[in-house]
């Protein structure tokens, strides 16, 4: 037996099940899970009961849209995501949709790791000067491993990995050469290794010697304009600088067919 009677345009009861079991409210948005025949909608009656009811409704829901993105991406934790739907209506009185436009869910992300970018580490102790005599220079290297790129990040693109700022030494005092005279004949002996002084243009002048621990070093330095340099600086800075400086051109010569190779007309 179905049981229909309004008060004041609300539909309170569908049928007697209806009113059996009656959902208590204290507004509309209580009712969403009320379900209606075809042409009603849920509806708080709060005039005597305080229940859901089921009323002659114009508006109803539209489709939920599509999930949105997740809000994290990467990483072992939890985001939330959500969708909406809007209330259709067709009708001129003002009827609206029971229940909620949103919905809201939890939601991992689709990367395990996120990318890690590069970070340059420490600095190494600065090289010896590359002249033990006069003005030179010295250089130190870094590497970028702290942390080292991971995941796809990028590597460290500011600052570079080899750092150089001048450096000078004091010139020790000349050793004394020894002459050696025979009848007709004056030759002069020295010790070391040869190395000459050279200008800009190379012309050059064999005028000193490296100590034993050194060796002649041939430089040019192809960045901020050319730049040329020859003179003595300690073996070990000179392999140094070869593996190190990609900006210059570096030869490390112990005699002077070396020098004769890299210094043209010498």
């Amino acid at each position: 037996m179905r049981l229909l009677w309004t008060y004041f345009g609300v539909l309170c009861c569908v049928s007697l099940s209806d009113c059996a079991d009656a959902i208590p409210c204290t507004g509309h948005d209580d009712c969403g899970a009320v379900h209606c025949p075809t042409g009603y909608a849920p509806y708080c009656a709060t005039i005597l009961f305080n229940e859901c009811k089921c009323s002659p409704s114009d508006a109803w829901w539209g489709q939920w849209s599509p999930w949105s993105q997740c809000t994290v991406t990467c990483g072992a934790v939890s985001g939330s995501r959500s969708r909406i739907r809007s209330c259709v209506t067709r009708g001129v009185t003002p009827d609206y949709c029971v229940g909620k436009f949103s919905q809201v869910e939890t939601c991992q992300a689709s990367l395990p790791h996120c990318p890690q970018d590069g970070q340059w580490g420490h600095w190494s102790v600065w090289s010896s000067c590359s002249k033990s005599c006069g003005m030179g220079t010295r250089f130190r290297h870094r590497e970028c491993n702290n942390p080292r790129p991971a995941y796809g990040g990028s590597s460290c693109t500011v600052g570079q990995s080899t750092s150089v700022q001048p450096c000078s030494n004091t010139c020790p005092t000349p050793p004394p050469t020894t002459r050696t005279t025979t009848m007709t004949t004056t030759t002069l002996q020295t010790s070391g290794k040869p190395c000459p002084s050279c200008d800009a243009n190379l012309n050059c002048v064999w005028n000193q010697t490296c100590a034993d621990s050194e060796t002649c070093m041939v430089r040019a330095v192809l960045e901020h304009g050319f730049q040329f340099s020859v003179h003595c600086i300690l073996s070990s800075d000179c392999q140094l600088m070869t593996t190190y400086i990609k900006s210059a051109e570096i030869y490390c010569c112990d005699d002077r067919s070396c020098l004769q190779r890299y210094l043209p007309g010498v």
